[in-house]
């Protein structure tokens, strides 16, 4: 016998053109059955699992092989000639070739095909209509990634974020979803919910389906449902059947359900049981989500609720936490006014109904993170040396990072920057401890200016990025246009620098007049001064300086003082350890003017 496809031309059926199969592909041996077993008088077709469509089929016959007939020359009657004719082909030939005798009908149960089924992430998935012939209620339909096969979890079901890698967090829908029962996260095969006794939770449909992927019975004919919600890593499945009658045990394993007759397609942001994608937007600025992985369709929206999936936007979110339609299902954004929520994590939900979601209540699918990020505390007030790279410490807040910058101005966001104030410009040069310090650059001046930040996942480039203040930054040492005095022939002694923020430790270097302090060269000191120009450590809160019981010697002039700070700074070292604090020794480093020294002639 041969199957063929059910045509007006019968057993004379031919394909259109050679790019068109010869028969029917989905029967084993292209339709042609092997020959006739007289003991079970049946045709058989190797024994293949039949997964050809549900439907009716034309059956062509080709005869047994017999010995030929013909009349004895001058007799009435006839007599086998002798000659046994070839037997029936294993392979139906193009032109039909010895099948041609139509054999009946045949009736194949099973599912017909199907449009591709959509189902959506959080909300029960059914198939309304599977079509086909002489189907049952008691049928039942798989969801498997490849019919006959037992599903494997996706990347990270077990594993968790560190799985995924970079963008996602443990943050999953077991956690942060709705709120499930046990025995339906051990149908999902959920991470630490066992299957019951007796069930082998790995031989099951695709995980995050209920009941093990494998649908319900029915009392309508033709719909599936799997009666609970979805939880599946979101993308495409095979629906594969499983016929009431087709097996002595029951539709149960995933090796019962061979035929594949659609696509399902699970649409909703890609999430798992213990993680999440984790996105970031910055307070005071926009908020966009340009890459969100799932298989979310265009017009999609999300929402930050302040609570669970269900509930209000926080405060402060644009269009109350709901975003734009999505133009992809990719790419999300809140339109242009900027975010003024608290900082946080907040709790990103879909949608399912695309542009119709006007309501918190409509967004249900839990999807995902979404950090604000903010410094929530600051000190308001830090105190650097002059001349000196210094760190500022102590900023916490949510999502910072090594990346962020500061840059100092005279007003954050809109304000100007004095370059000749800074040895190195007037942006940070470090950021370290996870954003909360930042290196500063030196400056020459005895100043004040407001501390700016910029999170790193902007532009931080102009005076403008920087427009969320940390609190104020003084540069403190001596004042750069005094003049003290000293006699020659007597000890010297300084009673009051006059300065901001000095220290007891700081130290005074006496150079030769016209000494540029910020070049000053190793080893240069004035003659004629008690301990080669070095000054004792200075005592009386840093104001008090003394060169000791030695006389000055030099000459009846001026000289150019060089001032080093106590309080500490960053090494000068470049290492990798840039956050080692030093102090003033004898070598200094003298780089900040401290005014000038006059000798005059003896009392």
């Amino acid at each position: 016998l041969v199957v063929l496809p059910q045509d007006p031309r019968g057993c004379l059926w031919q394909r259109l053109s050679e790019v068109d199969p010869p028969g029917l592909m989905d029967f084993p041996n292209i339709g042609v059955s092997e020959t006739f077993d007289e003991a079970t008088r049946s045709y058989s077709f190797y024994g293949d699992p039949l997964i050809a469509r549900g439907g009716h089929y034309n059956l062509c016959w080709c005869g047994p092989p017999s010995e030929g007939i013909i009349r004895v020359p001058g007799k009435d009657y006839r007599q086998p000639d002798g000659l046994i004719p070839p037997a029936c082909p294993p392979v139906r030939a193009e032109d039909s070739g010895s099948f041609l005798s139509p054999a009946g009908v045949l009736q194949l149960i099973g599912p017909s095909g199907q449009a591709d089924t959509i189902c959506r992430l959080g909300v029960n998935c059914a198939v309304p209509q599977v079509l086909g012939e002489g189907l049952q209620g008691s049928d039942r339909v798989a969801v498997l990634q490849r019919c006959g096969h037992a599903a494997v979890p996706p990347t990270g079901w077990n594993g968790g974020a560190s799985a995924k890698g970079p963008g996602w967090t443990s943050a999953g829908w077991i956690t942060h979803g709705p709120s499930l029962s046990a025995s339906l996260m051990a149908s999902f095969g959920a991470p630490g919910f066992p299957a019951p006794d007796g069930v082998n939770a790995s031989d099951r449909g695709v995980y995050g389906f209920p009941n093990l992927g494998i649908s319900v019975a029915s009392s309508v004919v033709g719909y599936v449902s799997w009666e609970g919600p979805v939880w599946a890593f979101a993308g495409n499945y095979q629906l594969c059947w499983c016929g009431a009658d087709a097996t002595t045990t029951g539709c149960k394993s995933p090796k019962d359900f061979l035929v594949p007759f659609g696509r399902l397609v699970l649409n909703g942001p890609a999430v798992l049981p213990l993680a999440a994608q984790q996105f970031r937007c910055v307070r005071m600025r926009q908020c966009e989500i340009e890459r969100f992985e799932g298989t979310m369709p265009p017009t999609s929206k999300i929402m930050l609720a302040s609570g669970e999936c269900g509930t209000e936007g926080p405060g402060g979110m644009p269009l109350k936490g709901q975003s734009l339609p999505s133009k992809d299902g990719f790419h999300f954004y809140w339109g242009r006014e900027v975010v003024t929520a608290d900082p946080g994590k907040y709790r990103l939900c879909w949608c399912t109904e695309g542009q119709a979601c006007v309501l918190p209540q409509q967004y249900l699918s839990y999807s995902g993170i979404m950090q604000i990020k903010f410094p929530t505390y600051s000190p308001l007030r830090f105190f650097c040396g002059l001349a000196r790279p210094c760190n500022i410490s102590g900023i916490r807040g949510e999502g910072l990072s090594n990346d962020d910058r500061v840059m100092l101005l005279t007003k954050c966001g809109a304000g100007t920057a004095e370059e000749a104030t800074f040895l190195e410009g007037a942006f940070s040069m470090a950021t370290f401890d996870e954003g909360g310090t930042f290196l500063l650059p030196a400056s020459v001046q005895a100043v004040s200016y407001q501390v700016c930040w910029c999170a790193a996942e902007q532009t931080c480039a102009n005076p403008p990025d920087f427009s969320a203040t940390l609190g104020f930054v003084d540069f403190g040492g001596p004042l750069p246009d005094v003049v003290y005095r000293c006699f020659e022939w007597e000890a010297c002694e300084i009673e009051a620098l006059d300065g901001t923020s000095l220290s007891d430790g700081d130290r005074l270097l006496v150079v030769p007049d016209g000494t540029n302090c910020l070049d000053l060269p190793p080893g240069l000191f004035q003659e004629g001064f008690p301990l080669q120009g070095l000054s004792l450590p200075a005592t009386d809160g840093g104001r008090r300086y003394s060169w000791g019981s030695g006389l000055v010697r030099a000459a009846v002039g001026y000289y150019a003082l060089c001032w080093c700070s106590n309080t500490g700074g960053v090494a000068d070292d470049n290492s990798s350890n840039q956050t080692t604090v030093t102090s003033c020794t004898e070598e200094g480093p003298f780089r900040v003017p401290a005014g000038v020294i006059r000798v005059g002639s003896s009392k």
